[in-house]
């Protein structure tokens, strides 16, 4: 019986997938054509924004040893942001994964800032502000004019066209999609984005980033949603139909969750934050109905009271669930 078992431990589907991912993860790492070794040194970084993502984003450079500069445009954003990651770590220190001098040290790594001047000499800036082409256009042509010339410039965009973002600087060729995903401390994948005119160097600059930092790095093409939103849309759409169809938020999760995903959608938006999709539905416009495409499917219409009621989710502790710390069971309260 041991002898059978080990057999199917191998050649099993179980076996099979996780050996196909474990080859998918390093083939995906590869650029054709692309030489890894002109991959440029990064010894300090640059993030724009220090909300969800930015702050996120710190964290890993700085548990990677990676100094970074922090900018935001007012005091009490900064402020806020830095509470968060401090908070974090703190949480990991009662749970006795961390040491307060480890804390120390990390939060040393991570300068917070209110001018574009304290990026003048970083290797790499990644932007993570606001998810709208007028405030990409701003960030940009601050940062072309003030980090120096060999600096790369890379945005966390998960949706806007990175070649239009690369026009408002005088280097294109430096310019790529770095996508995190919330929260960007905790999840692995790094979705890079290739522009028309990013160079080799740059390319292969942000995949030896990623691997840095122990994300896992893919590299895609530039188009609306890239790759990862693009899968996730059709999900998240059937989701939020069957809100509208009468399910609850608990009850959609639970079948996705028995059927084998380790969270369900309402979960993950919860986790990722529900104004951030709002956002991106009312930069496009499809929030008010007398500016949909005629005939547009428009499931999110809950999702859009919720954030009409502050419940963003996590960072809030009221989204799809009301969420308690330390409480396993989420719980719908509307």
């Amino acid at each position: 019986a041991a002898s059978i078992n080990a057999e199917y431990m191998g050649t099993g589907s179980e076996s099979r997938a996780l050996q196909h991912c474990f080859f998918a993860q390093r083939a995906c790492s590869k650029i054709p054509g692309v030489n890894p070794k002109s991959a440029l040194p990064i010894k300090s970084v640059g993030i724009i924004g220090c909300g969800t993502m930015g702050g996120g984003i710190a964290m890993c450079f700085a548990r990677a040893g990676i100094p970074s500069v922090v900018i935001e445009v007012k005091q009490e954003y900064l402020d806020r942001g830095m509470q968060v990651i401090q908070g974090n770590w703190a949480r990991r220190v009662k749970k006795g994964k961390m040491t307060k001098k480890q804390v120390k040290g990390l939060l040393g790594l991570i300068k917070p800032s209110l001018n574009y001047e304290d990026l003048s000499d970083v290797d790499i800036v990644i932007e993570a502000a606001f998810e709208s082409m007028n405030i990409k256009e701003t960030v940009f042509k601050n940062l072309d004019k003030h980090c120096k010339p060999s600096c790369i410039l890379a945005s966390n965009t998960s949706s806007l066209d990175i070649d239009k973002i690369a026009s408002f600087t005088n280097r294109p060729d430096k310019v790529v999609g770095m996508h995190f995903f919330s929260p960007a401390n905790v999840m692995q994948l790094l979705e890079n984005i290739r522009g028309a005119k990013s160079s080799d160097a740059t390319l292969a600059t942000a995949m030896q980033v990623g691997k840095s930092i122990k994300k896992v790095p893919v590299m895609v093409g530039n188009c609306r949603g890239f790759v990862g939103n693009r899968m996730l849309g059709p999900y998240t759409t059937v989701a939020s139909m069957s809100l509208l169809e009468g399910a609850s938020p608990s009850q959609v999760d639970k079948a996705i969750y028995d059927f084998g995903m380790a969270m369900g959608p309402f979960a993950v938006g919860d986790l990722a934050g529900l104004d951030i999709g709002y956002k991106m539905r009312k930069a496009t416009g499809i929030t008010d109905p007398a500016k949909r495409p005629e005939g547009m499917l428009y499931p999110f219409n809950v999702q859009d009271k919720l954030v009409s009621m502050n419940r963003f989710g996590q960072k809030t502790g009221k989204g799809n669930f009301t969420i308690t710390r330390g409480e396993r069971n989420r719980r719908v309260d509307w």
